[in-house]
């Protein structure tokens, strides 16, 4: 089953749709290391009676450490 693309039960993914344009700087893990060059591997999705008003990647650190490997995907989400 596909998650994302079409169909009667799709999802639609909140960065996407927010931010149509692929950039080269939407990296999501970083292994503790930081960067931004890279890919997307996380996701917000939501059903399509929803839509997404803002969504970003967090690339926030405490003295050059990070809390996790991944960097935080998050989204505003409002119904239609």
């Amino acid at each position: 089953t596909t998650l994302l693309g079409d169909g009667p039960r799709r999802l639609v993914d909140s960065f996407r749709e927010v931010q149509p344009q692929r950039g080269k700087n939407e990296r999501t893990y970083h292994d503790f290391k930081g960067g931004e060059e890279g890919w997307r591997i996380d996701y917000i999705v939501h059903t399509e009676g929803l839509r997404a008003t803002d969504a970003e990647i967090v690339r926030t650190s405490y003295d050059g450490r990070y809390p996790s490997d991944h960097y935080p995907v998050t989204a505003s989400i409002e119904w239609k």
